[in-house]
């Protein structure tokens, strides 16, 4: 019996010299659009923090973390974008990787095809596979189906990988993904809409939508002006309100909806993309109808993928408001 109690008290004795506390969540860079949702820093959603270094974002210890706390100029552990890495046990975490648990964790899930698209450009679809794999072999992610019947499956983030995510997205965001069977496809098509907007223009950062519902509580109006993302124009520096368009809506709510976009001064644009045709013209006859005071577009998903993207639409003419930016040489040339 009084060896049980020395085995227990010596073991007891290595688990205190072992623990270790759990390190506090790093600053995040919030990028200024919408000052008036970006600057609440204490809902139980989404808390977008103030950044300590624009220039700096911590990645790896928390003794590393408390160094930065204390010493503004930037340490070398913390490195420019581009170099990246997290190391985790049995893994080493690329940039790319980082950016695919970013992505999964603001935008709360996405397909393997949606991962594919967007981060694996000009290599074969079976390297976009291997390394889903080798992340949910990791235990960063994991396949769940879309819905009960469904053999569609869908991406989400473990507790690991949301550990990860935090490190280096701009936003701190309570990750609790729902997959509804109603808005599963427009759910998947905005994860398209925001990787073809990082194509036209990148470097914008993307506001999500569950920042933008924090800001009218846990159960916003059903007319609410939230939108399915934010985006800076670089082209002229307007902030872009985007609503991706799967079913038709009732047009006195599309009014009210309207009227309450009327009432946000920060945001220049708000550009609907319809997922079909049809949908296009009964919003074009809605429109025309309503006349609004700003800037309203429209156009579909289709034409946003074509290379450039087709003109959209206005009640005033049509606009080339998504045309790539050209870089120095393009434009030298």
């Amino acid at each position: 019996m009084e060896e049980y109690m020395e085995k227990c008290a010596l073991n007891a004795a290595r688990t205190e010299s072992c623990a270790i506390s759990k390190p506090q969540s790093p600053q995040k860079n919030s990028p200024e659009i919408w000052p008036d949702t970006l600057t609440e820093t204490s809902r139980s959603d989404v808390r977008v923090v103030e950044p300590r270094n624009p220039e700096s974002v911590p990645l790896l210890t928390s003794s590393a973390r408390k160094a930065a706390a204390s010493d503004p100029t930037p340490s070398p552990l913390f490195r420019e974008w581009g170099q990246k890495q997290l190391v985790r046990k049995g893994m080493r975490l690329q940039e790319r990787d980082l950016r695919i648990l970013a992505f999964l964790y603001e935008q709360q899930m996405a397909s393997v095809e949606v991962i594919q698209s967007g981060f694996f450009k000009g290599v074969h679809r079976s390297e976009a596979y291997r390394r889903v794999k080798e992340l949910e072999d990791a235990k960063y992610l994991r396949r769940v189906r879309a819905y009960q019947g469904c053999r569609d499956q869908v991406l989400v983030l473990t507790r690991r990988g949301v550990e990860s995510a935090r490190e280096v997205s701009r936003f701190e965001i309570a990750y609790r993904p729902r997959i509804n069977p109603m808005t599963l496809a427009h759910d998947m098509i905005v994860n398209h809409v925001r990787i073809r907007f990082a194509e036209l223009w990148p470097g914008s950062p993307w506001v999500p939508e569950k920042v933008l519902r924090a800001k009218h509580g846990r159960e916003p109006a059903p007319d609410a002006a939230i939108g399915d993302g934010l985006i800076r124009n670089p082209q002229n520096d307007s902030i872009c309100a985007l609503e991706i368009e799967n079913t038709l809506k009732a047009k006195d709510r599309y009014w009210r909806i309207w009227n309450n976009w009327d009432r946000i001064e920060s945001v220049g644009v708000v550009v609907y993309i319809a997922t079909s045709e049809a949908l296009e013209r009964r919003l074009q006859a809605y429109l025309q109808e309503y006349n609004p005071k700003y800037p309203i577009c429209l156009t579909t998903f289709q034409k946003l993928l074509r290379d450039p993207p087709e003109p959209i639409w206005t009640i005033r003419g049509t606009s080339h408001y998504f045309a790539p930016i050209k870089t120095k040489t393009e434009v030298q040339s």
